[in-house]
């Protein structure tokens, strides 16, 4: 496992955020960059911006965005934010011990519930998949890679989501992501932020994933965040990115 680079200032001068192009980048990878572009924003880190159509292939994990501070590459909001704890930079290091505890719990619903929803639209409804996601996925390949490597992507994509017994099916989906929605917007109350009037981890994840919902191509979906003025209203407000 990389270890983190000597505990100075020099990295800060060598952020490099890597990602997709606009029109190839899928919903929830959509999401993922929104938040880390937004965490990075709150604790005011300047980065450069490198759009690569093969940063899935860049990322040993295959997950995106990726945060390049040579040598070292870190892959996805949790990858990345732990790095930048490493170095002594935190926007929760003013929360109280029960305070993050109870933000890192919202940080795993939006992870581990939220985003495996997202990811099953994306992939596991045939609709979707016909009409966004193999073009976004596979048209800036040739044929007949652009039908193969789509549909690879697919098959295995929807194997490991059966495999953290998740379901694919469509309503589901839906359900999951009002569900989480529900339990942020209870959270957040009349709030602009989530913990002590000020922007955290969660936060950041928050904007990013719920602003990917707001553009979603899915109206459906689209309109399942307009059930929740006060995460219309966040979104909104944040003014970082």
């Amino acid at each position: 496992m990389a270890t983190a680079p000597p505990s100075d200032e020099s990295w800060t001068n060598a952020i490099g955020l890597y990602c997709k192009p606009t029109d190839e980048e899928l919903f929830y990878e959509k999401g993922e960059k929104l938040a880390v572009q937004a965490y990075l924003a709150i604790l005011r880190l300047e980065y450069s911006v490198h759009i690569r159509s093969n940063t899935e292939y860049m990322s040993p994990s295959g997950i995106t965005p990726i945060v390049r501070v040579p040598p070292l590459f870190f892959c996805g909001f949790n990858s990345i934010i732990n790095f930048i704890e490493l170095k002594e930079r935190s926007a929760s290091r003013l929360l109280n011990s029960q305070a993050k505890a109870e933000m890192k719990a919202y940080i795993s619903l939006i992870q581990d519930k939220l985003l495996p929803a997202e990811i099953s639209i994306v992939w596991g409804n045939s609709d979707y998949y016909e009409k966004v996601t193999k073009h976004k996925y596979g048209d800036n390949l040739p044929f007949p890679l652009n039908q193969i490597i789509p549909w690879l992507k697919r098959q295995s994509t929807i194997t490991s989501l059966r495999n953290q017994e998740f379901s694919v099916t469509y309503n589901d989906a839906k359900s999951t992501i009002k569900n989480v929605l529900e339990a942020l917007s209870n959270r957040l109350g009349t709030n602009l932020q989530f913990f002590d009037n000020r922007l955290t981890e969660l936060d950041a994840l928050a904007y990013g994933h719920l602003r990917s919902i707001q553009d979603c191509n899915v109206s459906e979906v689209r309109s399942l965040i307009t059930n929740y003025p006060n995460l219309v209203s966040f979104c909104n407000s944040f003014t970082v990115c």
